[in-house]
């Protein structure tokens, strides 16, 4: 039917290797909470200093919690990409 287009296959990376997916993510997020930095006095992670420095300036907080997530996801799917890449696929 043609589904597997260009469109479609960063959902067909992402799929392959969705529990890799997830661990990265959950993995990434709790190594990256034991870093702390600074904003505006406050101690913050460095993904928390991500969205203050970078995101937070959009003026739709919709649209800027939107850019938050995609770039964390877009940083997932790197990992998940090259394994994807190099024919490495997690089962269980």
């Amino acid at each position: 039917k043609g589904w597997r287009d260009k469109w479609s296959w960063p959902f067909l990376v992402l799929g392959s290797n969705s529990i890799a997916a997830y661990m990265i993510s959950e993995l990434l997020g709790s190594v990256l909470d034991l870093i702390h930095l600074t904003w505006n006095g406050h101690r913050v992670g460095p993904l928390g200093w991500l969205y203050f420095s970078v995101f937070a300036k959009i003026p739709d907080a919709g649209l800027a919690s939107f850019a938050y997530s995609f770039t964390y996801l877009v940083i997932c799917f790197i990992p998940v990409w090259i394994m994807y890449r190099n024919k490495i696929f997690l089962k269980v």
